[in-house]
């Protein structure tokens, strides 16, 4: 920029000049024009009083001239003179005057456009084609943490987090379209942390020595970034809950489900190997169901684990998960194993179901690994999915070989029943029947010696009067077994000793009966049931 004794200095050698044109032309050539210009040149760009010397520079080179030549009266000198002087005088007032009024009018929008600035929402950033910044506002400063000189004439670039950030923004100071605007720019605050800022920029323009700058519009977006991570890192968490479900539920086998469970457990986490151990009820130690990525060798050093022993063994007896970064430093480990497999990382999370352990989940990352509050909490969610499963799977299989029992029940019954109507069939055949056939025979022989030999008609009539008490009886004792009525009368106590009575009085066989001593009653179709099971 002209520095102000620069152009008063030309003002005057200029006036000068004009001057000695004049001695040598004359008073007839008036150059009075051209000292106005360069009196009103002088007051505008430098003030009243500059303008003022140059004025009164231009009247004494005026007079000088007059003195030289003679040639006119000296009224109109004088008024020659006093013409020039408030000539010059005013031009230099008005000028004056208009650039005040201007200069107010300049400052006055100035105020208003600096109050806009500093009052938006949105940071805003002025930078040049080298990334350097040559003006923030207050919120630009308040979001970036850092005040506004030390942010004047830094390097924009090393604010940027990553590089995708830094090459966006030196995309944005010097490219002209910034047809990918706006954009989401990740930078760092001068405490060291993390802001998301969605950043316009306007298209650059020319500024003070013809360097092109850019202004840039940052509007912070952290707090929907921190959003939309948390909702992914959620509905991470929720595929990677699904999916496990999805694994357990494809077989209704304990030893599929746990194969599907390690299998997607590892794919979700991606470690490198891993293992599920069982609770052995009857011992009480753990045993090896299934495993992935490891050796023969470790997995029969470790296919029995006693609780309480290792890591394993600690998890399981306090119901706790255990998160170790790297096993190499770990006093507890055992070492010699962790050197087989080259374990680093490693969790190992307890099986729950219904507040008891059934197991546990261990799983292996040959570097050390840093396990995040989230994958904590997700793998601990998959240790309770995995223990109902297997709960749910063992309760299955249990119903499998009660409804196998039952099966086996009542092909039993039926074989009895079966059995006890061919009792009952030969009982009717070799009883029942033979005395009604013989009943039959008497009946005739009376019938046919009724009238030529009563004597020996009433001998067979008496047989035929035993025989039908015979039958009688024979048929009591058949509805007896069938459905003997001192069971709905007296209970299943009584019918069982009277059938244990019969029997031995039928067969000779003698019965050894423990009953109990009290009388109880159960339902009528258990009693029934019962009866016929010791039929």
């Amino acid at each position: 920029m002209i520095s102000s004794k620069y152009i008063l200095w030309v003002g005057i050698i200029l006036t000068v000049v004009i001057g000695l044109v004049s001695w040598y032309t004359g008073p007839d050539i008036s150059l009075k024009l051209y000292n106005l210009l360069l009196i009103g040149a002088v007051t505008w760009y430098v003030g009243r009083n500059e303008g003022i010397i140059v004025a009164l520079v231009a009247i004494t080179m005026w007079i000088l001239n007059l003195v030289a030549w003679d040639e006119f009266s000296l009224l109109l000198d004088i008024w020659g003179t006093l013409e020039r002087a408030v000539l010059f005088a005013a031009t230099v007032l008005v000028l004056e005057y208009i650039h005040s009024r201007y200069e107010v009018k300049l400052q006055r929008a100035e105020e208003r456009y600096s109050k806009i600035v500093e009052s938006a929402i949105e940071g805003i950033v002025a930078v040049n084609e080298q990334n350097t910044v040559l003006f923030t506002n207050a919120r630009a400063s308040e979001l970036l943490g850092y005040p506004s000189e030390k942010l004047q004439g830094i390097n924009l670039l090393v604010l940027a987090r990553d590089e995708p950030s830094r090459l966006l923004l030196h995309r944005m100071a010097t490219d002209v379209e910034h047809t990918y605007c706006p954009c989401e720019v990740q930078l760092s605050r001068m405490d060291g942390s993390s802001l998301w800022s969605l950043i316009s920029a306007t298209s650059p323009h020319l500024h003070v020595k013809n360097t092109k700058e850019t202004v840039l519009l940052l509007t912070d977006i952290t707090e929907r970034k921190k959003t939309e991570e948390e909702l992914q890192r959620r509905y991470e968490q929720i595929s990677a809950m699904q999916r496990l479900s999805f694994g357990l539920a494809q077989s209704l086998h304990l030893d599929q489900r746990l194969l599907n469970a390690l299998r997607v457990v590892l794919e979700v986490t991606k470690f490198d190997a891993g293992l599920i151990y069982l609770v052995d009820e009857t011992q009480g130690d753990l045993v090896v169901q299934f495993s992935y990525g490891l050796s023969y060798e470790f997995i029969e050093r470790v296919r029995r684990w006693a609780v309480g022993k290792g890591n394993t063994g600690k998890a399981v007896e306090s119901g706790k998960a255990i998160f170790i970064q790297d096993a190499e430093y770990d006093a507890i480990f055992d070492q010699g194993l962790r050197s087989i497999e080259n374990i680093h990382g490693f969790a190992t999370i307890p099986l729950f179901s219904k507040d008891r352990v059934l197991g546990v989940l261990s799983i292996v990352h040959r570097t050390p690994y840093v396990f995040s509050e989230e994958l904590q909490l997700m793998l601990q969610a998959f240790g309770k999915q995995i223990g109902f499963a297997i709960e749910n799977a063992r309760l299955y299989e249990a119903a499998r070989v009660r409804e196998r029992e039952l099966r086996e029940m009542s092909l039993a019954m039926v074989r009895l029943q079966e059995e006890e109507r061919k009792r009952f069939a030969r009982e009717i055949h070799d009883g029942l029947s033979q005395v009604l056939t013989v009943l039959k025979i008497n009946t005739e022989l009376t019938t046919t010696n009724f009238d030529t030999d009563r004597e020996k008609a009433a001998a067979y009539l008496q047989e035929v009067r035993i025989l039908a008490n015979e039958a009688e009886n024979e048929a009591k004792r058949l509805a007896n077994d069938l459905r003997p009525a001192i069971l709905d009368d007296f209970g299943l106590k009584a019918a069982i000793k009277l059938h244990a009575t019969n029997f031995e009085r039928r067969t000779g066989i003698s019965v050894d009966l423990h009953l109990p001593f009290y009388e109880i009653r159960f339902d009528p179709m258990i009693e029934t049931s019962m009866y016929r099971i010791v039929q």
